[in-house]
């Protein structure tokens, strides 16, 4: 009996050293991933993508999309809209009433709003009204109006309120007159209509048939003279940035300043969009701030697109770090934040941008060789350990998120790799010393999280849950035999009171 509790104990303090050792090392993985877990990483991605320039690099699939950033972000109202209803205007701004709602174009700026079944649109004193069925309603407020459209269409109608009839020849529409001024409502035998005034300027509805020969298209004409001029209103459109494919970037950041740091200046009035590089695993880049935990779920693409020396935005003195380049696209940062414009809108800053250094150091604590003076997943290239020698080459020109980097080499057996350190994990030493052996002191780690210390306090309160469920156990398995003697010693002590009770009765 007793060699069973034995074995049962002995298996129990197994359970419990396995759970400490394996919480053990998951607790040091927090900060450090084990060479044996890079051996593992490095085999299984050498079989499927077949070599790469970085051990422990991550690879990326075959790029089946090119990375096409927008070299224009202007748009045109008639490209957009979807079956014409009705327009307005009020000198300054248009308002146009279609399938999707109505758009509203003002100073570049374009708006929609989502409101079905418009039948008629207006502006009166700098206010759109719309209509709906038989009511009216206020735009900027949703609200219901009492404003009163015009029963026919065959009605210009002044700034001032006045209506003008439309003059008859042969029963067509052909003739609107204001004022002494004659204007033209018939373009190539195609009818105007719903023609308006506003501040003494008239405009039309024009229906002529479609470029693609199926049905009709409607579209806004200006009439002054003997002249019918379109009216499509230009504005600035950030759409063309929501699928901007990634392309080789990935590769790319493993390899493009690998000779030296490129530092740039963007042009004045370019545009470039801010970009999560900490997402890289669709097609596309990921629009918004840099997120370590996931995907930022399809950002406004107006808030994170900027152009370059306006308030708020990056200055065209500012100098840039470019990581990487795919496409027509350059992905750099700036104050810790990554985005992505045109390649030919950033230009190669002029100063130097490594400075001369020539000594060797060793690593004072694990860290990362990365492939650019900028730490982020995207960048890592090769995992060193604490005592790991290098000879450093040069010092980054300028200062990256605050953090100075060293452009080392590092030599694994007889492969030469070349890479960026922060300056503060590496301790120099002469020729004649050796980093064996060293006191490595204790530094503060800049990729510290108070995250990574609340997951240890989790998993250090499971620890302890875990080990008094233990000695639960185990003290139940050695009392337990225990309990059971006393249960018999008490069964016979009833026994032989109950045998002696009857003694005495006989």
């Amino acid at each position: 009996m007793w060699y069973f509790v034995t074995l049962k104990i002995k298996a129990n303090f197994k359970i419990v050293e396995f759970l400490f050792t394996n919480i053990k090392n998951m607790c040091y993985n927090f900060g450090v991933k084990s060479k044996a877990l890079l051996t593992i990483s490095l085999c299984a991605a050498v079989a499927v993508a077949g070599s790469a320039a970085y051990k422990g690099a991550p690879f990326a699939s075959a790029a089946t999309l090119t990375t096409d950033y927008p070299d224009i972000f202007i748009d045109c109202v008639n490209d957009n809209l979807v079956g014409l209803v009705d327009f307005a205007t009020d000198g300054e701004s248009f308002a146009f009433a279609d399938k999707n709602g109505i758009t509203v174009v003002d100073n570049g700026e374009r708006t929609l709003y989502e409101i079905s079944n418009v039948n008629a649109l207006d502006c009166r004193d700098g206010v759109y009204y719309y209509r709906r069925g038989t009511t009216s309603y206020s735009l900027a407020t949703s609200e219901l109006s009492d404003y009163e459209f015009s029963s026919e269409y065959k009605f210009a109608r002044l700034s001032d309120g006045s209506e003008y009839k439309i003059f008859d020849d042969d029963g067509k529409c052909s003739y609107l007159a204001v004022g002494e001024r004659t204007f033209v409502t018939i373009e190539n035998d195609n009818l105007c209509y719903a023609i308006k005034v506003y501040n003494d300027v008239a405009y039309a509805l024009l229906e002529s048939d479609a470029p693609n020969g199926y049905g009709n298209t409607v579209t806004v004409k200006k009439l002054d003279g003997k002249m019918c001029a379109d009216v499509n209103p230009s504005y600035i459109d950030f759409k063309a940035v929501e699928k901007v494919a990634l392309g080789t970037i990935k590769s790319s950041l493993l390899e493009y300043n690998l000779d030296k740091p490129h530092f740039a200046k963007l042009g004045f009035g370019s545009y470039y969009t801010q970009i999560n590089i900490y997402n890289l695993s669709g097609d596309y880049f990921d629009i918004g701030e840099n997120d370590k935990n996931g995907e930022n779920g399809g950002q406004s693409k107006k808030e994170y697109t900027f152009k370059c020396g306006e308030d708020g935005a990056i200055s065209s003195d500012a100098v840039v770090l470019v990581l990487g380049e795919s496409g027509n696209a350059k992905v750099f940062t700036y104050n810790d934040n990554c985005y992505i414009a045109l390649s030919d809108d950033l230009s190669d800053d002029e100063q130097p941008s490594l400075e001369e250094a020539d000594f060797n150091a060793y690593l004072n604590a694990p860290d990362w060789l990365y492939s650019s003076p900028y730490v982020c997943d995207a960048t890592k290239a090769v995992e060193l350990t604490a005592g790991d020698s290098v000879k450093v080459t040069g010092k980054v020109t300028f200062k990256i998120g605050g953090r100075q980097f060293y452009q080392v080499q590092f030599y694994e057996g007889d492969e030469q790799v070349t890479g960026y350190v922060l300056e503060n994990f590496l301790n120099s030493y002469s020729e004649t010393e050796h980093p064996d052996d060293k006191n490595f002191g204790v530094i503060d780690d800049p990729r510290y999280s108070d995250d990574d210390l609340v997951k240890i306090v989790v998993l250090l309160l499971i620890v302890i849950a875990l080990v008094l469920i233990g000695l639960t156990y185990i003290t139940y398995v050695l009392t337990s035999k225990k309990r059971k003697a006393l249960k018999q010693a008490e069964n016979q002590t009833d026994e032989v009171q109950k045998s002696d009770g009857e003694n005495k009765k006989e």
